[in-house]
């Protein structure tokens, strides 16, 4: 549901949004979050001001305008207003949004040259701005916080506020630590806007900008029906991506756990698909390399880009057809902000997520509790989209689709559990290639196909034939205490799509 802003011809603020945003429509939680910040900030007089909530939490969806909310309060406001961003890169694309509406604006950040730095302060010491954009360390910096105190602050705003409670506690301490200064601001209004926050992170967000007071609280549905969600079990999951990837839509977003990940998984793809375009991002780029990645993902049709999860933030490319997940991050919220930059136009979108025996026995402490839920309740079947959004308070959801409602799913063959017994007990004695060989040896599998997880070539090299060999024997021997007839299927050819499946 939508708001026709041409339908309400009379209303000022409407026809002033229309005006200096384009905007044809709202939805109705970007028409109550604005509505309520003009009327905290005092736009609709002194009464309304005094009735209004000052401080707020909207946890909308991504793609749903979040920066509509902040941008036309600022708009209406006469005084100063501060948006904090958790990435540079969100603070340069933001920027760009502010001077096309009009809105006079500068950026304060530690990444300036020493001329940008003092032409922003220059700027804020004049008062000819209406926002200042900054990243939570900008707060540390004693000239630009002394001359903010000596302001009014009408608003500020806490852009991708989860990131307060996912990294305030370890590698971004000013994330945590920016809520005193704020606070000392003393800004007629805080607003924190995020695209996921279950309770947990919800309640971490309250606890550490409002301190525990009363928030007013705002949760859009963060449901995206266009997109389709899937799991893909796998035990070799380079060759898993492969398959996907000659099939999927594309535009594609990799998304891994670590920046050598994404390097490794860019040049693999580069050396098998030759016809793509292959990209890799993460945060140890250089600024001027990230702005390269980011002009030339955009500007492809058919694009690859592996990328840990500093690509997400705020980076607003609407036509990615397809996200999947190599590894998954580390809670729920991470996960639907991540699948959710597939399909921003509202077109047709894949998520999908490489499940291995490996990520369920790897459950760590690192991961939340909600997510190891998730995982479980993605492995153990059912429909996607429910699993997802049940850690949201989302129950009774009408499934837009998913593998598993569609009945797309790829069913496991009864066997299933006896083969990952085989399979992890050899992995105790031998390599993972080695138990492929013996799969080779017995006829479970050919050479040729091309999902296998070792190239064919691998066999004909010296050294890797005796290792093979040695390995073999070390298998039979072991196979002679645990019987194959455990395994009754694993060597009809039934159950060599199984086995290429799987090991694909």
């Amino acid at each position: 549901m939508r708001i026709d802003l041409h339908d309400e011809e009379e209303d000022p603020v409407y026809k002033k949004i229309r005006q200096r945003f384009g905007y044809s429509y709202l939805y109705p939680a970007q028409i109550m979050i604005i509505s309520m910040l003009l009327e905290a900030s005092g736009y609709y007089g002194p009464e309304r001001e005094a009735e209004a909530p000052n401080k707020l939490i909207a946890v909308l969806p991504t793609g749903s305008g979040k920066s509509a909310c902040f941008m036309v309060p600022i708009l209406f406001s006469t005084c100063l207003s501060v948006v904090v961003y958790p990435l540079k890169a969100l603070i340069s694309d933001q920027l760009k949004r502010f001077q096309k509406a009009g809105i006079p604006a500068a950026v304060f950040h530690g990444g300036l040259t020493e001329n940008q730095r003092r032409m922003s302060l220059s700027a804020l010491k004049e008062g000819n701005l209406k926002a200042v954009l900054v990243n939570p360390e900008a707060f540390k910096n004693r000239e630009f916080f002394q001359l903010l105190s000596v302001r009014t602050i009408a608003h500020v705003f806490i852009d991708e506020a989860h990131t307060v409670s996912e990294w305030g506690d370890s590698f971004r301490p000013a994330c945590r630590e920016m809520a005193e200064h704020i606070r000392l601001l003393k800004p007629r209004t805080i607003t924190a806007l995020t695209a996921t926050a279950g309770g947990e992170t919800h309640a971490r967000i309250k606890s550490i900008l409002f301190d525990d007071a009363w928030v007013f609280t705002l949760f859009g549905n963060p449901d995206k029906p266009n997109i389709h969600y899937s799991i893909h079990h796998t035990l070799a999951k380079n060759q898993s991506l492969r398959y996907l990837l000659e099939r999927a839509a594309l535009p594609a977003i990799i998304f891994c756990n670590s920046r050598v990940s994404t390097e490794i998984i860019a040049l693999m793809l580069k050396h098998h698909m030759k016809n793509h375009e292959v990209f890799f991002y993460h945060a140890g780029l250089s600024e001027q390399e990230k702005h390269e990645v980011e002009h030339a993902f955009a500007a492809s049709h058919q694009g690859i880009l592996a990328a840990t999860c500093a690509f997400g933030l705020g980076v607003d490319i609407s036509h990615i057809r397809t996200i999947i997940h190599y590894t998954l991050p580390p809670t729920p919220e991470a996960y639907l902000q991540e699948t959710g930059r597939a399909g921003r136009d509202k077109e047709k979108a894949w998520a999908v997520a490489l499940l291995s025996p490996d990520d369920l026995r790897s459950l760590t402490n690192k991961t939340s509790v909600r997510m190891q839920r998730l995982v479980r309740l993605f492995a153990k079947g059912g429909c996607r989209r429910s699993a997802v959004l049940s850690l949201f308070g989302q129950h009774d959801n009408v499934c837009s689709g998913c593998d598993v409602c569609d009945r797309i799913t790829c069913n496991e063959p009864g066997h299933y559990t006896d083969f990952l017994r085989w399979y992890f007990f050899m992995r105790r004695a031998v390599p993972r290639n080695s138990i492929v060989r013996f799969l080779f040896k017995n006829d479970c599998v050919t050479k040729s196909h091309p999902l296998l997880p070792i190239p064919p070539q691998r066999f004909s090299e010296k050294g890797d034939a005796e290792e093979a060999e040695k390995n073999l024997g070390i298998i039979t021997g072991v196979c002679r205490q645990k019987p194959f007839d455990l395994f009754p299927s694993l060597f009809l050819p039934a159950y060599q799509d199984f086995l290429l499946r799987y090991f694909s």
